[in-house]
C-alpha cells in the first residue's frame, strides 16, 4: 500500500485489491477477518473511505525509527523480527511503569500491522498471549501463569510451547520447566496421603 497510504477512496481501494490479489495477498480477506476487533485491524471502513488505523500508522513509525538504529540494515524485512520484539519490550516497559494504556495501543499497534497472507503461517496468538497475561497481571496481580491455564483460557488448537519457547528466546518472559518424572512423582504423592 505504499509509505503515503493513510486513505483511500472505495474505487481506488478495490485497485489496490486487484494489484495484490495478482500476487498472492486479499487485503479484503484480512478486513473481515478483522470486522470483530477494530484495533487490531490495518484498514478501518468509514463509509466509502478505507483509512490505515493509527495505531497501524504510529506502529509502522515507531518500527522505522527502531530501524534507523541498524547500521548495517540492507531491508527492513530482515530486522522484522528484532524490530517487532524491539516493540513489544517498549510495551512491557509501559506495563511494567503502570501505564497499561500505552502498553495496550502499542500491543494493538503491533497486531494491526501484522496481516495475514495465503503463502505464509502468521499467527497473532502471541499478541493475544500478551494481553492475556497483562490483563491478569494488571486485575489480579498474577505475575506467573501455568501453560495448560493459559491455553484453556485462549481455546487454542496449536502448541503455546512453541510460542513461549520463541518469546523466552527473545527475553520477553521467563520460562520455567519442570521434568514430567517430578510432576507424576508428586501427584502420586499426593494422591497418597
Amino acid at each position: 500500500m505504499g509509505t503515503g497510504f493513510r486513505s483511500v477512496d472505495a474505487s481506488r481501494w478495490e485497485e489496490i485489491v486487484d494489484f495484490f490479489r495478482e500476487r498472492g495477498f486479499d487485503p479484503s480477506a484480512e478486513l473481515l477477518r478483522n470486522a470483530s476487533h477494530r484495533p487490531s485491524s490495518p484498514i478501518i471502513v468509514y463509509g466509502d473511505q478505507y483509512v490505515m488505523n493509527p495505531l497501524t500508522f504510529r506502529n509502522r513509525e515507531r518500527m522505522r525509527e527502531r530501524f534507523r538504529r541498524h547500521e548495517d540494515a540492507e531491508e527492513f524485512a530482515n530486522f522484522h523480527g528484532q524490530l517487532t520484539f524491539g516493540g513489544i519490550r517498549d510495551a512491557m516497559d509501559s506495563l511494567n511503569q503502570g501505564n497499561e494504556t500505552n502498553f495496550a495501543i502499542q500491543i494493538n499497534g503491533i497486531c494491526s500491522s501484522h496481516v495475514m497472507r495465503s503463502n505464509l503461517v502468521q499467527q497473532k496468538i502471541g499478541m493475544h498471549l500478551f494481553t492475556n497475561l497483562a490483563i491478569r497481571r494488571m486485575t489480579r496481580g498474577v505475575e506467573a501463569m501455568n501453560v495448560p491455564d493459559i491455553g484453556h483460557a485462549l481455546a487454542t488448537s496449536f502448541s503455546l510451547g512453541k510460542v513461549l519457547k520463541i518469546l523466552h528466546k527473545a527475553g520477553l518472559i521467563e520460562w520455567y520447566t519442570v521434568d514430567v518424572s517430578d510432576v507424576y512423582e508428586t501427584i502420586s504423592d499426593l494422591q497418597g496421603r
